[in-house]
C-alpha cells in the first residue's frame, strides 16, 4: 500500500469509525465537503471532520519538541471549518494511533499544532469525544 495523502485519510476516518464503533456509537461514512463521519447522538446527527498527520521532530537539540501539525482548513478554499460546516475535528495522530476530538470552535487557525506527548494516553480518545458530545447536545 503506498502512502499518499488520500490513503493517509481514509486510514484516519476508518480508524475514527473504529474507535466510536468500539465505544457504543453507530458511524457512517459521509463523502461531502465539510465532514467524513456521522454519528447519531439522541437522534440527532453529529459531523465529524478527520484529519490525520504524522509526528514531526523539531530539532530536540535546539529545544524542539515532536508534535502534530494537522492542516485543518478546508483544502480548496484555504479558510478554517466552521460550525456550519461540521461539529467536531477528530485529530488522528498515525504515528499513536490515537485521535483526540475537538469541538470545531476550539480550532483558531488552519494548522493546528499539538505536542507529540497528548497522544500518549489513550483515554483520551473518549474523554474527549464524550465532552465533545455533551457540547454538541446542548
Amino acid at each position: 500500500m503506498g502512502n499518499n495523502n488520500r490513503q493517509k485519510g481514509r486510514i484516519g476516518e476508518l480508524f475514527v469509525c473504529y474507535i466510536l464503533e468500539k465505544f457504543g456509537y453507530q458511524t457512517a461514512f459521509v463523502d461531502t465537503q465539510g465532514y467524513d463521519v456521522i454519528v447519531n447522538y439522541k437522534n440527532r446527527p453529529i459531523r465529524i471532520q478527520v484529519k490525520s498527520a504524522l509526528s514531526r521532530d523539531y530539532n530536540r537539540k535546539k529545544g524542539g519538541k515532536p508534535r502534530y501539525n494537522f492542516a485543518t482548513n478546508i483544502g480548496g478554499e484555504k479558510r478554517k471549518y466552521t460550525k456550519e460546516d461540521t461539529d467536531i475535528i477528530a485529530l488522528f495522530g498515525s504515528d499513536h494511533e490515537t485521535v483526540i476530538f475537538k469541538l470545531v470552535d476550539e480550532i483558531k487557525t488552519k494548522t493546528h499544532k499539538l505536542s507529540e506527548a497528548h497522544f500518549y494516553d489513550k483515554s483520551i480518545m473518549k474523554q474527549s469525544f464524550e465532552r465533545c458530545l455533551k457540547s454538541c447536545s446542548v
